[in-house]
Protein backbone atom coordinates (compact mmCIF):
# COMPACT_ATOMS: atom_id res chain seq x y z
CA UNK A 1 0.00 0.00 0.00
CA UNK A 2 3.04 2.31 0.12
CA UNK A 3 3.15 4.39 -3.07
CA UNK A 4 6.94 4.73 -2.79
CA UNK A 5 7.27 1.06 -3.78
CA UNK A 6 7.59 0.87 -7.55
CA UNK A 7 8.57 -2.80 -7.99
CA UNK A 8 8.61 -6.00 -5.92
CA UNK A 9 11.12 -8.83 -6.25
CA UNK A 10 10.90 -11.93 -4.05
CA UNK A 11 13.40 -14.74 -3.44
CA UNK A 12 11.67 -18.10 -2.99
CA UNK A 13 8.85 -16.68 -0.85
CA UNK A 14 6.56 -18.96 1.12
CA UNK A 15 3.06 -17.88 2.08
CA UNK A 16 3.03 -20.25 5.01
CA UNK A 17 1.13 -19.94 8.22
CA UNK A 18 2.91 -22.77 9.96
CA UNK A 19 1.20 -25.10 12.39
CA UNK A 20 -0.92 -22.34 13.96
CA UNK A 21 -2.58 -21.21 10.72
CA UNK A 22 -2.98 -17.72 9.32
CA UNK A 23 -3.59 -14.91 11.79
CA UNK A 24 -3.29 -11.14 12.05
CA UNK A 25 0.38 -11.55 12.92
CA UNK A 26 0.91 -14.07 10.10
CA UNK A 27 -1.59 -13.16 7.36
CA UNK A 28 -2.34 -14.96 4.12
CA UNK A 29 -0.60 -12.58 1.72
CA UNK A 30 -2.23 -13.72 -1.51
CA UNK A 31 -4.78 -10.89 -1.26
CA UNK A 32 -1.97 -8.39 -0.74
CA UNK A 33 -0.06 -9.79 -3.72
CA UNK A 34 -3.26 -9.70 -5.76
CA UNK A 35 -3.46 -5.95 -5.13
CA UNK A 36 0.05 -5.23 -6.46
CA UNK A 37 -0.07 -2.91 -9.46
CA UNK A 38 3.70 -2.53 -9.82
CA UNK A 39 6.04 -4.97 -11.62
CA UNK A 40 6.49 -8.14 -9.55
CA UNK A 41 9.12 -10.86 -9.80
CA UNK A 42 8.91 -14.24 -8.10
CA UNK A 43 12.14 -16.25 -8.13
CA UNK A 44 12.06 -19.73 -6.65
CA UNK A 45 12.46 -23.48 -6.77
CA UNK A 46 10.19 -26.51 -6.77
CA UNK A 47 12.46 -29.15 -5.21
CA UNK A 48 11.15 -28.40 -1.70
CA UNK A 49 7.47 -28.38 -2.67
CA UNK A 50 6.77 -31.76 -1.05
CA UNK A 51 7.61 -33.22 2.35
CA UNK A 52 10.82 -35.15 2.93
CA UNK A 53 13.41 -35.59 5.65
CA UNK A 54 11.88 -34.01 8.73
CA UNK A 55 8.35 -34.53 7.37
CA UNK A 56 7.73 -31.05 6.06
CA UNK A 57 7.90 -29.23 2.77
CA UNK A 58 10.16 -26.21 3.11
CA UNK A 59 8.33 -24.39 0.32
CA UNK A 60 4.98 -26.21 0.01
CA UNK A 61 3.55 -26.37 -3.49
CA UNK A 62 0.31 -24.66 -2.46
CA UNK A 63 2.18 -21.81 -0.71
CA UNK A 64 5.31 -21.25 -2.81
CA UNK A 65 6.51 -18.56 -5.20
CA UNK A 66 4.40 -19.93 -8.07
CA UNK A 67 1.19 -19.48 -6.08
CA UNK A 68 2.13 -15.87 -5.39
CA UNK A 69 2.89 -15.31 -9.08
CA UNK A 70 -0.56 -16.69 -9.87
CA UNK A 71 -2.12 -14.35 -7.30
CA UNK A 72 -0.38 -11.25 -8.70
CA UNK A 73 -2.98 -10.70 -11.41
CA UNK A 74 -3.01 -6.91 -11.01
CA UNK A 75 0.75 -6.47 -11.38
CA UNK A 76 1.67 -4.31 -14.37
CA UNK A 77 4.25 -6.96 -15.32
CA UNK A 78 4.96 -10.20 -13.54
CA UNK A 79 7.64 -12.86 -13.79
CA UNK A 80 7.97 -16.36 -12.39
CA UNK A 81 11.52 -17.69 -12.58
CA UNK A 82 12.18 -21.30 -11.57
CA UNK A 83 15.80 -22.22 -10.85
CA UNK A 84 16.14 -25.87 -11.85
CA UNK A 85 17.81 -28.05 -9.23
CA UNK A 86 17.81 -25.32 -6.57
CA UNK A 87 16.57 -25.94 -3.05
CA UNK A 88 14.88 -23.49 -0.68
CA UNK A 89 18.03 -22.84 1.34
CA UNK A 90 20.03 -21.97 -1.79
CA UNK A 91 18.43 -18.53 -1.47
CA UNK A 92 20.09 -17.95 1.93
CA UNK A 93 23.37 -16.04 1.63
CA UNK A 94 25.11 -17.67 4.59
CA UNK A 95 23.85 -21.18 5.32
CA UNK A 96 26.50 -21.63 8.02
CA UNK A 97 25.08 -18.72 10.00
CA UNK A 98 21.56 -20.08 9.46
CA UNK A 99 22.32 -23.11 11.62
CA UNK A 100 20.11 -26.15 12.07
CA UNK A 101 17.07 -24.75 10.26
CA UNK A 102 19.10 -24.66 7.04
CA UNK A 103 19.70 -28.40 7.24
CA UNK A 104 16.10 -29.61 7.19
CA UNK A 105 15.31 -28.98 3.52
CA UNK A 106 16.35 -31.14 0.58
CA UNK A 107 19.78 -30.60 -0.90
CA UNK A 108 19.53 -29.40 -4.48
CA UNK A 109 21.87 -29.98 -7.39
CA UNK A 110 22.05 -26.42 -8.73
CA UNK A 111 25.17 -25.44 -6.81
CA UNK A 112 25.81 -21.75 -6.16
CA UNK A 113 22.79 -19.84 -7.46
CA UNK A 114 24.14 -16.48 -6.30
CA UNK A 115 25.11 -15.43 -9.84
CA UNK A 116 21.63 -16.33 -11.12
CA UNK A 117 19.92 -14.43 -8.30
CA UNK A 118 22.13 -11.37 -8.76
CA UNK A 119 21.70 -11.35 -12.56
CA UNK A 120 17.91 -11.46 -12.32
CA UNK A 121 17.78 -8.96 -9.44
CA UNK A 122 19.97 -6.41 -11.22
CA UNK A 123 18.16 -6.86 -14.55
CA UNK A 124 14.77 -6.54 -12.82
CA UNK A 125 15.85 -3.38 -11.00
CA UNK A 126 17.34 -1.81 -14.11
CA UNK A 127 14.27 -2.63 -16.20
CA UNK A 128 11.67 -1.47 -13.73
CA UNK A 129 13.42 1.22 -11.69
CA UNK A 130 15.78 2.73 -14.27
CA UNK A 131 13.80 2.06 -17.48
CA UNK A 132 16.73 0.20 -19.06
CA UNK A 133 15.91 -2.48 -21.63
CA UNK A 134 16.75 -5.75 -19.87
CA UNK A 135 14.23 -8.13 -21.48
CA UNK A 136 17.03 -10.33 -22.80
CA UNK A 137 18.13 -11.06 -19.21
CA UNK A 138 14.63 -11.39 -17.77
CA UNK A 139 12.89 -13.47 -20.42
CA UNK A 140 15.12 -13.81 -23.47
CA UNK A 141 18.41 -15.00 -24.86
CA UNK A 142 20.51 -13.82 -21.89
CA UNK A 143 18.32 -15.48 -19.26
CA UNK A 144 20.69 -17.40 -16.98
CA UNK A 145 21.12 -21.08 -17.84
CA UNK A 146 18.96 -23.41 -15.79
CA UNK A 147 16.17 -20.88 -15.31
CA UNK A 148 12.66 -21.34 -16.69
CA UNK A 149 10.48 -18.25 -16.98
CA UNK A 150 6.78 -17.46 -17.24
CA UNK A 151 5.89 -13.82 -17.72
CA UNK A 152 2.87 -11.62 -18.36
Amino acid sequence: GDNRVSAVLTLDPVNGAGPTGFSEARPDITSIVNGLTVPAGFLGETLDSTAEGFGQACAPEDQNFATLYTAATSASTRYQWTVEGADHMDFVDDEEACGFSCTICREGTAGDIGPITRTLAVAFALQHLEASAMDAYLTGSSLPAGVAVVSE
